[in-house]
């Protein structure tokens, strides 16, 4: 009987914690193992997680003496499991009640290494599907692509176990919070050779917590995303490198991305004008000049073709895009300089 282990990275998740850990416990598959790492919380998680541990032995717990990241506690968690297939869900969202049962009934008849499945938005009830491929070059591929992207999660997949193996063996150990998924991702793919499709919402993920529901900013906060997500650049481009080098053309468009991705979905739209500036100055310090040349000829193309991107007094238009634009055309200054 095939065993799971499903990896919860954990850090100041008390208010969605025993709701996760719940939808793990309950599965109708009974042979499993739920690993919790707290990544060093500072509210009272690990009192929760200790209460769990007590009650039922297929919790386990690892505690960080140090905040470590969401990449490193999963990396963690992976290397105290002992599952044939390996899962990572995060600490604010939920499984439905069958969904090992479901993907056992696919390995059974697939003996895949990956096993991808969909999730449903709360409180949407919108079910999401990412487009599947079957190949590991054309999963990458689109892991790079800038448009029409396959997103990269983690977490809509199960993974053979001799996959994570060969894949964590040749990653690099870093702290990165926020684009992780992208490396992982790729690593991940380019050591599978059989991939399925499970054409079921295993996962409830909700949208209006985690880091999306921060209300605090500060510069520190903002020097940390933007190491992060030029960390997860450089470890993804030396992975290529060296064992896809064919792809590394494809690098640019990730890095355009991911500076999008940050402009749209990181950076908030009431920063105040003194961190704004603060932000715009140290921008061109973690993307390439290239990269953001790049992005600006694009956005400002799209305003000179549309009007309703420079309006700034349309209600329809989206802070972020107004920040977007005001990003490009500060460094735009900056490079003149």
């Amino acid at each position: 009987m095939l065993k799971f282990s499903i990896i919860i990275p954990v850090y100041n998740a008390s208010k969605y914690l025993n709701r996760c850990i719940d939808s793990c416990l309950n599965q109708n598959y009974s042979n499993i193992e739920v690993i919790c790492v707290d990544d060093f919380s500072k509210d009272n998680s690990k009192e929760i997680l200790e209460n769990y541990k007590n009650k039922d032995n297929r919790i386990k717990c690892i505690y960080h003496s140090k905040n470590e990241s969401q990449y490193i506690a999963r990396r963690n968690g992976f290397l105290e499991s002992t599952g044939d297939y390996i899962m990572f869900i995060d600490s604010d969202d939920t499984l439905i009640k069958n969904a090992c049962k479901l993907i056992i009934k696919k390995i059974n008849i697939t003996k895949a290494d990956i096993i991808q499945y969909g999730y449903k938005e709360i409180p949407s009830n919108k079910k999401i599907f990412s487009p599947f491929y079957n190949s590991s070059n054309e999963r990458i591929k689109n892991y790079l692509a800038l448009e029409k992207r396959y997103s990269p999660e983690v977490w809509t997949k199960a993974y053979k176990r001799s996959i994570l193996e060969k894949s964590f063996n040749a990653m690099e150990v870093f702290y990165a919070s926020g684009p992780e998924d992208v490396y992982s991702s790729i690593v991940f793919a380019h050591f599978s050779n059989t991939f399925c499709l499970l054409k079921k919402a295993l996962v409830n993920y909700y949208i209006y917590t985690g880091w999306s529901a921060r209300k605090e900013y500060s510069i520190d906060i903002l020097t940390s995303w933007l190491a992060s997500y030029s960390v997860i650049i450089e470890k993804t481009r030396n992975f290529i490198n060296k064992y896809i080098p064919e792809l590394s053309k494809n690098c640019s468009d990730m890095e355009v991305f991911l500076l999008r991705d940050f402009l749209y979905n990181r950076l908030p739209s009431d920063l105040n004008p003194e961190l704004k500036k603060q932000f715009f100055d140290i921008l061109p310090s973690y993307f390439s000049k290239e990269t953001i040349n790049l992005l600006m000829d694009e956005f400002l193309s799209k305003s000179k073709k549309h009007d309703k991107y420079i309006n700034f007094n349309s209600s329809f238009i989206s802070n972020s895009k107004k920040i977007t634009l005001a990003v490009l055309l500060y460094i735009k200054s900056i490079f003149k300089k």
